[in-house]
């Protein structure tokens, strides 16, 4: 009898007087009659490595069977360690012996039946228990594991270990299962006698478990693991010496471990001797905590296994009994059984054995202008499949700073020799395939494994791209560096891939001798990866970067000094990366010595922060690359372990054979013209108001000047105006003729025919003439594009009758002679702006890209703001922060001089921030013409080569808020006092404050409430795609009955993969009461998702798996129109892919958001031609305007010239003009990183209503439905149904009945809210209780294009009177208003007021339960459930 049998007969023996306890019979040493052997071995293994782990699979008899004895067939010289895995399915592969852990097939979750380790006796079983497997339910196949030791030689024999399972078909009274405790964190500090790694949880399953059994495991370093159970007195279960043969060993006490009982296991650690420090992981220079009990339970639990991979109760941790670690006496027998243990090796690289053909991929002859160019260069790979087995550079780190190799799946993106990158393929995707830097040496990739090209590999193409250290003399000769590539015929087992981790976004403060930049996200391949080399990049501050697999421990993949040979280094242990594993990486920096921040960026100047992965999987694999950035999974790096920023020891050998690194020069300005002391031969031109007669305060008027048919050039400026008079006067260009021909009129309206104007100076505050440097002016007449200049005068107060009239205005200096350098101006302004009362600092920031088609190099900047402006401040940032200029707005708003020399290249940001003080006013103060009212602009006079054709461009709003959380601190310092300027300023806004304003409506009292009498008819309705108002209030829904989108409704092509459309009616038409009209729709759609209805009743519907868009006129219930080929995607002009939502305007022409695919929205005819399209994906972060990560929801503000896009991944609403022009982006931190759907409502100055939905960043976010004020982006209220909303999808509003509904995926609902009936018209602005939010602000564009210099401002007060007149007219007799107002803003939920439950619509029962999503799937049901997939 063994040890497990005595103990176990003396457990029989007990229970006799314990039967309350449910424990079986007592065991015995004697088998089932009927018992059979089933041996589970290793199929012929051959281990290709050290620590080799390899599987193979058996299929579990037909019959259920029972496992009532296990026992090795296994050498611990050979096998490490073995276990024995159950599959409720086919395995994770169907070949003889595969690379593992991948143990059971997609989907199914492997169980642990076995462990065996270090020479482990037979375990038996105790009497009718035994592990069920077998039969039409559970264990379906039987996986063996087996960890290889070491690597056999080719001519070895080959290996059989396995494990022989003793079987019987008598049903066993008593079902045994393993519940396993392993620790997921763990770190072991070098030279360290005693560590602890603890484990808790509470038991989970309903019915008790009776330990019998229990096995220890850890590598060396472990000296004692015990585990116990918790229910308010401390059982141990076990202790074990993890050095001795890990059997599994019997359990001495009588334990019944019931529901929530605390499962506790602490293993204990001895480092002394070993100098660096130990983590989690699978290889022998790793550690484990691993604590297995063997139990039996009731024969009706159907999965009798559970795990505990944390310590979820650290405070009873904390009072775990003090023997528990003190380790077992010695025991030289077992000692010396378990010998052999762990002698773990390096993998090592095997050259190819076929005959190999070479391509040298060099660039063409380059010759880089300027330094830190990227230069690339297109080879086309063989019509054949062909792999790449090793990569050899043809270069120097003193020409080349880092080269990269990447795979186009079509064309390169430039037909030329040679053109500027970074745009390397023709879509767009390439896939890096090597890098190289700091003289690496080759790379050669491991026997059987290639990175596949040509024939249908998906790499057409290879691009290289060379980032040139320094610019070129005309004196040097062309390059030619590169990579030779070797490749092969010969079809490889495995393929090559890149996973990149790389960080977006790096701050490095000055003088910091230790700076992180973190990388985490989640692996989204197909298959699983196995990493076999890696690479770390960055620039001159770096000094270690490490990756990491987690998978609930810490796997390093590698640690590398970015100083060094950039090259691709061995992963050292052997490790498997699984789809939902988390890959981390840590940058480290030291900025000591540099006396200026340093961000992310292409340049020496800049950082950067990669970490490569090189990799093998399957060769079924098609698409074996990706890329992660950003830090994703914060939870995780807050327990990276702490040796991540420890640098690698000195290596004089390396620092010498990377030198030749960075030597970038700095840029070089060009020739700058010298200050400004010389003026051409002259004429002079007065533009100067004809006679102005302002009738009102705030007026502003304006006139306008013919310019010569002869190109002249402006050199100076000088006002003609006093302060006391003028607020400010602008001077403008048009192409053409005036906005109106008469002497005098009333603006902003600059041009005719709505063209743009062109600013070309500004004066206000008495500022000083302007004289502009010599051999630079502004172009006017001739082919200038500036036929006409207006003069534009903002009176400060309105003339009295006895007044004389004014002529105010600027006199311009222009000569003939052409000048080398054309001036203009680029202005920076905000068009929403809100200032709280009584507040010291505000501020406004403006941000964007410039874009101009040549570099600008200013040299003039001037400020303007009203009263509460306290300092502006411009920059430049191309990854390093270069001031422009800072200014008093309340000094003489004169252009001053530019003191650093500045050139504004393509691409560089630009960022203005204006800081206000508001102290002493008792109201809001927002953007406005009037001097109640506030600007912030900042303006840029600039000069830029003379074959600039437009030398003019504007920013509004606040496009990379990201970048602007950077702004450098002084930003808001105001300047010191000056009182002689201020002295010059006198005579500025003398307002009343508070004077203007007029009548508004207070939106803070918008308030919604649940309506839970709505509808009054129950239809049974799956997940809700779309829900939208016809102009009468009927409500009509699109559902998708018992369909629900999960992870296998589309494969990876976007094809829809159900045969049959949904058999119920799909479309549900409600009267606003509540009573059902009608319903159509069945057998007709096949997934549901948007839905408008327009001004003539059509119903607009989407269809994500038909990938259509149809027009259903109003009554019927066929559509008159159909876009789109039904089944199939496609991104060009006749295709979509996976459209969401339609918007339509009231000519009929309507706009498609396209969608999870494509990333673009389409405008359409009435008629369905498309009219234009704009929109794309990006990997940026922030993600630039005009793209997109699913635009999910659209809506048109026809009032205001503008359709606004959901902007669901990126958590944000962008706006357009109804052309496509980006407008502005409405962000609130509410939002959370998704939002769903958006409606808009043009009353009370315009709402905006919006539904987000749960985040997948690991941060809280409520979810929630928003009212917005639409021109300030502030949030009004916020508010949920009593139940609260889960997974919200669409929105819309009722504008005529008050209404605002929301229709929901799980539950399946859609709620209404009603908005209350006070009325309420108060004057003045929002009251101090509205929520003021930091927002990039939307623009308003108005009949007459507003002036750019004022952004997209107000109309003109008349106007406003007029207009607010007419509503009040309205509102009070009820015909226009989206609802009434009565109470203040706040966060609404109604869960404590209104106790009703939601009666109209009931979820249909469904036979699937809610998916547990892929990763990859951009299902519905993912949107709420499934990490996002990272973009590079």
């Amino acid at each position: 009898m063994d040890a497990v049998g005595v103990h176990l007969l003396a457990l029989y023996v007990s229970a006799l007087s314990l039967t309350c306890l449910c424990v079986p019979p007592g065991p015995s040493t004697d088998l089932p009659q009927d018992v059979t052997t089933m041996e589970i071995k290793m199929k012929d293994a051959l281990p290709s490595k050290d620590d080799d782990y390899l599987c193979s699979s058996y299929t579990a008899p037909a019959e259920e069977h029972y496992i009532v004895k296990f026992e090795a067939m296994a050498d611990v010289m050979t096998a490490h360690h073995i276990l024995l895995f159950g599959c409720e399915g086919a395995p994770y592969s169907d070949k003889n012996v595969w690379n593992c852990p991948g143990i059971c097939g997609p989907g199914l979750q492997q169980k642990i039946l076995f462990a065996w380790a270090k020479n482990a006796p037979p375990t038996k079983l105790p009497k009718d228990v035994g592990f069920r497997l077998g039969g039409s339910k559970g264990i379906q196949t039987l996986v063996l594991q087996v960890h290889f030791k070491h690597k056999f030689e080719e001519n070895a024999a080959k290996d059989n270990s396995g494990l022989k399972l003793y079987i019987t078909k008598q049903k066993q009274k008593y079902v045994a299962g393993i519940y396993l405790l392993a620790s997921s964190s763990l770190y072991i500090p070098p030279d360290t006698p005693m560590t602890h790694a603890d484990l808790s949880c509470p038991y989970t399953l309903q019915t008790k478990m009776y330990p019998f059994a229990y096995r220890t495991h850890a590598h060396g370093l472990g000296t004692v693991i015990t585990g116990y159970q918790y229910n308010d007195t401390w059982h141990e279960i076990g202790k074990g010496n993890p050095q001795w043969p890990q059997a599994f060993y019997p359990v001495k006490d009588i334990i019944e471990v019931q529901f929530n009982d605390i499962l506790v296991a602490r293993c204990s650690y001895n480092s002394t001797g070993k100098l660096t420090a130990t983590r989690a992981g699978m290889t022998g220079g790793d550690e484990m905590c691993n604590f297995y009990i063997m139990f039996y339970t009731d024969s009706s639990e159907s999965n009798p296994y559970g795990t505990c991979v944390f310590n979820s109760s650290p405070q009873l941790v904390a009072q775990i009994p003090a023997d528990s670690d003190v380790p077992l006496p010695p025991n030289p027998l077992l000692d010396e059984e378990a010998k052999g243990h762990h002698n773990h090796g390096m993998p090592q690289n095997n050259d190819h054995a076929d005959e190999l053909q070479t391509i040298d991929l060099k660039m063409k002859g380059a010759k880089p202008s300027e330094p830190d160019a990227y230069l690339c260069a297109a080879y086309k790979m063989p019509a054949d499949e062909h792999y790449i087995v090793k990569f050899e550079a043809m270069a120097e780190a003193q020409i080349a700073h880092h080269i990269l190799v990447f795979g186009c799946e079509g064309e390169e993106y430039s037909t030329s020799p040679i053109w500027d990158c970074p745009p390397v393929c023709k879509d767009g995707q390439e896939k890096i395939l090597f890098a190289w830097a700091k003289n690496a040496p080759p790379t050669t990739l491991p026997k059987d494994v290639g990175f596949r090209v040509g024939g249908r590999s998906g790499v057409k193409t290879i691009v290289l791209q060379v980032h040139y250290a320094h610019a070129f003399e005309e004196s040097e000769e062309n390059d030619f560096s590169g990579i030779k590539i070797y490749l092969t015929k010969q079809k490889q087992t495995f393929v090559a891939g890149i996973f990149l981790l790389m960080s977006y976004r790096i701050t490095i403060p000055p003088n910091t001798a230790k700076v992180h930049s973190d990388i985490s996200c989640e692996y989204d391949l197909e298959k699983t990866m196995h990493p076999f080399a890696y690479r770390t990049h960055a620039h001159g501050l770096g000094r270690v970067i490490t990756g990491y697999q987690y998978n609930n421990s810490w796997h390093e993949i590698g640690k590398g000094n970015p100083q060094w040979p950039q090259a691709f280094y061995p992963v050292h242990d052997m490790i498997s990366v699984q789809p939902g594993d988390k890959l981390v990486a840590r940058c480290t920096f030291n900025s000591t010595g540099r006396n200026r921040f340093t961000y992310s960026g292409a340049t020496g100047n800049d950082e950067m922060c990669n970490f490569y992965i090189m990799f093998y999987t399957d060769s079924d694999v098609k698409d074996p690359y990706s890329q992660c950035g950003g830090n994703n999974y914060k939870n995780v790096v807050g327990i990276m372990p702490a040796d991540s920023d420890v640098p690698l020891p000195p290596n004089p050998l390396l620092d010498e054979v990377a030198k030749g690194h960075h030597h970038h020069h700095p840029h070089h300005h060009p020739q700058v013209p010298p200050t400004p002391v010389v003026i051409p031969a002259q004429n002079t031109m007065e533009l100067k108001m004809k006679g102005a007669k302002p009738p009102t305060p705030d007026a502003y008027l304006c006139s306008s000047y013919p310019v010569s048919d002869k190109e002249f050039y402006i050199v100076k400026f000088e006002a003609m105006a006093d302060a006391m008079i003028a607020h400010h006067i602008l001077v403008y260009g048009c192409s053409g003729q005036p906005a109106s021909s008469n002497s005098i009129w009333k603006c902003p309206a600059i041009c005719a025919n709505n063209e743009q104007q062109k600013i070309l100076f500004a004066w206000a505050k008495n500022a000083p003439p302007t004289v502009l440097p010599h051999n630079v002016g502004f172009r006017v007449g001739g082919n200038s594009g500036i036929r006409t200049l207006i003069i534009q005068v903002h009176y400060a107060h309105a003339f009295d009758a006895s007044e004389e009239k004014d002529y105010s205005g600027i006199r311009i200096y222009l000569t003939e002679e052409k000048q080398k350098f054309v001036a203009g101006i680029f202005l920076m302004y905000t068009y929403l702006l809100s200032i709280p009362p009584n507040t010291p600092m505000v501020h406004s920031d403006i941000s964007c890209m410039y874009q101009g088609e040549n570099p600008m190099y200013p040299f003039a900047y001037r400020t303007h703001a009203h009263g509460l402006g306290r300092v502006i401040t411009g920059y430049q940032y191309n990854n390093t922060w270069h001031e422009i200029g800072k200014g008093n707005p309340q000094w003489p708003q004169a252009f001053y001089p530019v003191h650093d020399k500045i050139s504004v290249n393509r691409g560089d940001k630009l960022v203005a921030r204006c800081s206000f003080n508001s102290t002493g006013r008792n109201r809001y103060t927002h953007i406005g013409q009037t001097g109640a009212d506030e600007m912030c602009n900042f303006y840029i006079m600039a000069y830029m080569d003379s074959s600039t054709r437009n030398p003019y461009g504007s920013c509004g709003g606040n496009k990379l808020p990201l970048l602007v959380e950077n702004i450098p601190d002084d930003s808001d310092v105001p300047l010191p006092p000056n009182p002689l300027l201020d002295d010059a300023a006198r005579g500025h806004h003398h307002f009343q404050h508070g004077s203007g304003g007029g009548m508004t409506s207070d939106l803070t009292n918008l308030h919604l409430t649940f309506d839970s009498s709505w509808p009054q008819q129950s239809v049974t309705i799956g997940q809700v795609g779309g829900v939208a108002v016809d102009t009468d209030g009927n409500v009509y829904i699109f559902h998708r009955g018992t369909r629900v989108w999960d992870a296998n409704s589309f494969d990876v092509y976007n094809h829809f993969q159900l045969p049959n459309a949904i058999p119920q009616d799909t479309i549900v038409i409600y009267h606003k009461n509540g009573k059902l009209i009608r319903k159509f729709g069945s057998n007709s759609y096949f997934m549901p998702h948007g839905m408008e209805v327009d001004s003539h009743g059509n119903m607009w519907i989407t269809d994500v798996a038909l990938h259509q868009v149809m027009r259903i006129p109003a009554g019927a219930k066929e559509p008159d129109l159909v876009l789109g080929e039904r089944f199939t995607p496609g991104n060009d002009d006749s295709h979509f892919c996976k459209p969401t939502d339609v918007a339509v305007l009231s000519t009929g022409e309507f706009y498609v958001a396209d969608g999870y695919c494509n990333s673009r929205i389409m405008k359409f005819s009435k008629d369905g031609k498309l009219i234009k399209q704009w929109g794309h994906s990006s990997f940026e972060v922030p993600p630039p305007s005009g793209s997109f990560t699913i635009p999910h929801s659209i809506t048109a503000a026809e009032d205001r010239s503008l359709v606004c896009v959901a902007d669901r991944e990126n958590g944000r609403v962008q706006c357009f003009d109804l052309d496509g022009t980006f407008r502005n982006i409405i962000k609130v931190k509410e939002f959370g990183d998704r939002l769903f759907a958006i409606d808009y409502c043009p009353l009370h100055g315009g709402l905006l209503f919006a539904v987000n939905g749960p985040s997948i960043d690991g941060e809280f976010v409520k979810v929630s439905g928003f009212t917005l004020n639409f021109t300030s982006g502030s949030i009004i209220e916020v508010w949920t149904p009593p139940q609260g909303l889960a997974n919200p999808h669409d929105v819309c509003v009722d504008s005529v009945n008050h209404a605002v509904y929301v229709g929901e995926l799980d539950p399946s609902k859609v709620w209404r809210m009603q908005m209350e009936s006070a009325q309420n018209i108060v004057s003045d602005g929002p009251s101090g209780n509205t929520k003021t939010l930091t927002v990039n602000k939307p623009s308003k564009k108005s009949d007459f294009t507003p002036s750019v210099i004022i952004g997209v401002l107000l109309v003109v007060p008349v106007v406003i009177l007029l207009i607010v007149m007419v509503t009040i007219k309205l509102y009070h007799s009820g015909k226009i208003k989206c609802f009434s107002r009565g109470k203040n803003p706040k966060v609404f939920s109604l869960q404590n007021i209104l106790p009703h439950s939601h009666k109209g619509f009931d979820r249909l029962s469904m036979e699937e339960s809610d998916h547990e999503a892929d990763p990859l799937d951009d299902s519905d049901q993912e949107e709420y459930t499934a990490p996002r997939k990272q973009k590079a």
